[in-house]
């Protein structure tokens, strides 16, 4: 499954729902059944001004998919950026990413829950993360987009994450 090039905004609860288990629990008559796992590709999407930018759940499944981030911007998310829930959920790589200014600008960028899951337990590379520079790479620098306040993200002239990426990986070849 490939999620490409989206503004996803103002969402009451997570931007992006990635879910393995058996059921997800809406608080409704009905649960909703989910069999399997998906691979999931993210690539140049911003996920801002939402409760949480990116939330991985994982009840039960014996295995999910790897799920991918490629040249995404995680950033001004009420909650975390990246929230993890459950023993056994993982975010499989993040490369190219800014993942800045989430938790109303705390600077705590992710919850891992019981997962165990720390942007150094995974393939984080070239990603401008706050509290978090180790790797190959990485940046920890007010990222210096144009203007967030109001949506845009694009980088200004200035920025340090100008030019510094890795343009070598593609889409499959994250996984």
């Amino acid at each position: 499954f490939d999620f490409e090039r989206n503004i996803v905004r103002w969402c009451g609860a997570a931007a992006l729902l990635l879910y393995s288990g058996d059921e997800y629990d809406l608080g409704e008559e009905d649960d909703v059944p989910v069999t399997g796992y998906l691979n999931i590709d993210t690539r140049s999407n911003v996920f801002s001004a939402n409760y949480r930018g990116i939330h991985v759940v994982n009840r039960g499944a014996v295995s999910q998919g790897d799920y991918d981030f490629l040249n995404d911007t995680i950033a001004n998310n009420e909650d975390y950026g990246l929230y993890l829930e459950g023993d056994e959920a993982l975010i499989h790589s993040l490369i190219n990413c800014i993942v800045y200014f989430n938790r109303n600008g705390s600077g705590v960028q992710y919850s891992a829950g019981t997962s165990g899951w720390t942007p150094g337990g995974a393939t984080v590379e070239y990603c401008n993360f706050q509290n978090h520079s180790g790797g190959t790479g990485n940046i920890d620098d007010d990222p210096e987009f144009v203007n967030a306040s109001i949506g845009d993200f694009h980088l200004d002239d200035n920025s340090p994450c100008e030019d510094v990426g890795d343009n070598t990986p593609t889409l499959g070849s994250l996984s």
